[in-house]
């Protein structure tokens, strides 16, 4: 059984409106967020602008949505069981 642990583009585009929210909602910046996840300011700063290179890992992810109160589910999408 493989598992993923790249982020699809269209994670990355709900993450993006996630983080939106957040920071609208809040007002916190982007490097507190990015301290708390415990996720290196730069990859936070590409989340929030749509801009990452290549597919960023799940675990920054997950520590991205986890830092935002969102709850993390992983589903293991593999049609071969």
């Amino acid at each position: 059984m493989s598992v993923a642990t790249v982020v699809s583009k269209a994670e990355l585009e709900e993450l993006k409106g996630f983080l939106d929210a957040y920071i609208d909602s809040t007002g916190e910046s982007v490097t507190e967020i990015a301290n708390r996840a415990g996720v290196n300011r730069r990859i936070m700063s590409e989340f929030r602008n749509g801009s990452t290179k290549g597919s960023p890992q799940l675990e920054n992810y997950i520590r991205t949505l986890r830092a935002i109160g969102k709850k993390t589910i992983v589903v293991d999408d593999n049609s071969d069981l």
